[in-house]
């Protein structure tokens, strides 16, 4: 017969055992969770013409800015700018120039001093968002466009509303 050192030492280690299968099951659960709704999600882009209709509804003033910008031609381009914050968008003639233009801006803005980042990629898109010396910045990938938001991190809640309207 097993001591009673013995069985409390069995059941500890059931329990152990038991806490580990339970603990990479959800963790399992969690991970595909994650996966299909961020990385297997296919964004919508928007056009120009959404954007600057959407901005001048937002009371943003908009101008247009296509040409070279990183050694890239954009297709269309357009800042838009309401004194808080501006919203820049690009759309380009192959997803290649638009992918280009992101990681460039991308290696700009990114900073190990960043107090926040985060950085997320999917089928169709990858995105940047960083808070640093509190300055706000966010670029997204959208297929063959760009957009990219920079201002105060005041400002943070105020952009990401107006991103909502047209699903970035």
């Amino acid at each position: 017969m097993k001591s009673t050192g013995e069985k409390v030492a069995l059941i500890i280690a059931i329990i152990l055992i038991i806490t580990f299968i339970t603990g990479a099951i959800c963790a399992v659960v969690f991970g595909i969770k994650f996966f299909k709704e961020h990385v297997m999600i296919i964004k919508d882009s928007i056009t120009a013409e959404k954007f600057v209709s959407i901005m001048k509804d937002e009371g943003f003033e908009t101008k247009e800015i296509t040409g070279y910008a990183d050694n890239v031609e954009s297709k269309k381009a357009y800042k838009a700018q309401n004194g808080d914050y501006t919203i820049e968008f690009y759309e380009f003639d192959t997803e290649l120039d638009s992918t280009f233009f992101y990681h460039n801006r991308e290696e700009k803005v990114n900073s190990k001093s960043a107090t926040k980042k985060v950085s997320m990629s999917g089928n169709n898109y990858e995105l940047l968002t960083l808070v640093k010396n509190g300055e706000y910045y966010f670029i997204e990938r959208i297929d063959k466009t760009v957009v990219i938001v920079y201002g105060s991190s005041k400002h943070e809640e105020a952009s990401k509303t107006v991103l909502k309207k047209f699903g970035y």
